[in-house]
């Protein structure tokens, strides 16, 4: 994994919106700073600091989902060819994405 390992959160006191997570010494690293501006309002920022700060945890949650799915598969002796194309597909699209991600790529 190449981004800053999570959880991430908001610290309070900053003037600005940021999303940070923490070093393996205890100390704060930032990720991403949302700030406001004419065109982005306060609430609009602060509301993509929080999304921004959910991604480890976001990714995590498909990971076992996707850990959960193989798991189910093999118990019930199905595949991916035995279900419906849109979950098929769904299921393909979520793998692809979480790959990429563990990749470093970008999606």
């Amino acid at each position: 994994m190449k981004h800053t390992p999570g959880p991430w959160a908001i610290p309070k006191g900053f003037t600005e919106n940021v999303a940070a997570g923490l070093t393996p010494d205890g100390g704060i690293r930032f990720v991403a700073l949302t700030a406001g501006s004419k065109t982005i309002p306060k609430e609009e920022s602060e509301a993509n600091a929080r999304l921004i700060a959910a991604a480890p945890d976001l990714l995590d949650l498909l990971q076992q989902q996707l850990k959960y799915l193989q798991k189910l598969l093999a118990v019930t002796e199905l595949n991916l060819d035995d279900m419906e194309p849109e979950t098929r597909t769904l299921v393909q699209e979520v793998s692809a994405f979480v790959a990429d991600l563990e990749q470093g790529g970008v999606v």
